[in-house]
C-alpha cells in the first residue's frame, strides 16, 4: 500500500476509524500515522469530533472497497444509494486532502520560516576563534582540552598535564540557536543544560577559589558540589554563587526581567544596585533591569524547567509570557489587535518541537483567538 494513493488510503483510514481492519494492516495504518505528526493529530481531532461519530455511524454497515469501486463505475442510481457513497467519499477525501496537501502543498505555505542564529547548528567557538560544529563533532583535543560528544552531550575534561587558567583567560563558548537545546558537562562534573538562543562562556579548566561561568539566554544547572570552589553564573545584571545546587536561570539581554528558580540546595544571588539574597527550593527572584527592583515567590519550579525536558509547560500563565516563549524559541514577532487579550490566562502542556502552526492551533480550539501569519509575524485578534 503507498500512502500517495487517495483512494486505497482513504478507505483504510475509514475502516481504521471503524475499528475493521484486520491486526497486519491496522499495524500498517498506524505505522504511517506516527511517522506523519500532521496525520495524527487530524485523526485525534477526527476520531472524538460528534459530527464523525455521526458519519461513521451512518455508513457502520456500508461496505467502503465496494462503495468506492461504485463511484467508479456506479451502476444503482438511487438517491439514498448514491447519498451514501457520497458520504464516504466525501468523508475519505477530506481526511486525505486535508493531509496530503497539506504536506504536498505547492503554494505558499503557512508555516512560519524561522532564522536560526549559527546557521541552525550549535557551535564551540575556542578561545583561538575557530568555530566546531557540535551537530557533527565526535572528539576532539583543543587548546589544552579534550572534547567528547556523546548522546547530545558535550562533555570537557582538561588535558593532563594542560595549564591552568589565569583570571584573564580567554573562554569558549557554546551558542545554541532558536528551536533548540544543548547539553554541557564541564570540567568539574557541572552539568550545564541551554535553551534556545542561549550562550555560555567557560574555560578549560577552573582554577583558584572560583568556578565562574558566563550566561546569556537561559540555563539549568546541575552543579556539582565543592565546599572550596563556588560555582558563580554571572549575567549582565546579577551573578548567583553556589557551592552545590540545582536552579534555572533565565536572562535574556532583549528581555526587561531575569528570573532564578531554585530547584533543589541554596543559591545566593547578587546584582547591581540589588542587596545580596538568598532564596529556598521552590522560591523564585525576579530582577527587574530597568527599576532595578527586585522580588522573591514561591512557584512550582517544574513549570520553569520543563523546557529542558522539551516541553512548554504553563500553569494560569498570561497568554503575553506564553507569546514571549513563543517568540524566543520560533524567533517569531507576536502582534496584537487587542492589547487586552495579552492578559488572557491559559495553562497547557506541550511539546517544544512541534511546529508553531500546531501550537497555535491548540489556541485557536481553546476559544477567543484568532491568529494571522504574515512571514515571521504572528497578529493575533479575538474571534
Amino acid at each position: 500500500m503507498k500512502e500517495t494513493d487517495p483512494i486505497q488510503f482513504a478507505g483504510l483510514l475509514l475502516k481504521y476509524c471503524q475499528n475493521d481492519l484486520p491486526a497486519e494492516q491496522k499495524n500498517e495504518v498506524e505505522k504511517i500515522i506516527r511517522e506523519s505528526p500532521r496525520l495524527q493529530q487530524l485523526m485525534d481531532e477526527l476520531q472524538h469530533r460528534p459530527e464523525m461519530d455521526k458519519q461513521l455511524a451512518l455508513i457502520s454497515s456500508f461496505h467502503v472497497d465496494k462503495a468506492l469501486k461504485k463511484v467508479r463505475t456506479p451502476r444503482k442510481k438511487t438517491y439514498l444509494y448514491l447519498m451514501r457513497i457520497a458520504s464516504v467519499v466525501l468523508l475519505a477525501f477530506f481526511v486525505v486532502a486535508t493531509v496530503y496537501f497539506s504536506n504536498h502543498q505547492t503554494g505558499k505555505p503557512r508555516q512560519i520560516q524561522t532564522m536560526e542564529i549559527g546557521n541552525g547548528k550549535t557551535v564551540l567557538r575556542l578561545a583561538s576563534g575557530e568555530v566546531l560544529s557540535l551537530d557533527t563533532l565526535s572528539s576532539s583535543s583543543e587548546e589544552g582540552v579534550y572534547l567528547e560528544n556523546r548522546n547530545g552531550e558535550l562533555q570537557v575534561k582538561s588535558q593532563s598535564g594542560a595549564v591552568l587558567p589565569s583570571a584573564d583567560t580567554v573562554l569558549h563558548t557554546v551558542e545554541v540557536p532558536y528551536k533548540g537545546t544543548y547539553k554541557l558537562l564541564l570540567p568539574d562534573g557541572t552539568r550545564v543544560c541551554l535553551n534556545s538562543g542561549s550562550s555560555l562562556k567557560f574555560p578549560s579548566a577552573f582554577a583558584g577559589k572560583e568556578r565562574k561561568v558566563f550566561l546569556s539566554g537561559e540555563a539549568y544547572f546541575d552543579v556539582h558540589p565543592d565546599k572550596v570552589q563556588k560555582f558563580i553564573v554571572e549575567t549582565k545584571a546579577l551573578d548567583v554563587r553556589v557551592t552545590g545546587t540545582s536552579f534555572d536561570i533565565k536572562a535574556y539581554s532583549d528581555e526587561e526581567l531575569i528570573y532564578a528558580t531554585l530547584v533543589s540546595g541554596s543559591i545566593s544571588i547578587r546584582g547591581k544596585g540589588l542587596q545580596e539574597r538568598e532564596i529556598l527550593p521552590g522560591e523564585q527572584l525576579i530582577l527587574d533591569k530597568v527599576s532595578k527592583t527586585s522580588s522573591v515567590r514561591n512557584v512550582d519550579a517544574g513549570l520553569f524547567t520543563a523546557w529542558k525536558d522539551g516541553f512548554f509547560y504553563f500553569k494560569d500563565a498570561p497568554l503575553d509570557d506564553i507569546m514571549k516563549r513563543l517568540e524566543r524559541w520560533y524567533n517569531i514577532r507576536i502582534v496584537y489587535t487587542d492589547p487586552g487579550l495579552q492578559k488572557t490566562v491559559y495553562s497547557g502542556k506541550m511539546k517544544m518541537y512541534e511546529s508553531v502552526d500546531d501550537i497555535l492551533r491548540k489556541f485557536e480550539k481553546s476559544g477567543g483567538l484568532h491568529f494571522e501569519f504574515n512571514e515571521n509575524t504572528i497578529t493575533i485578534s479575538p474571534k
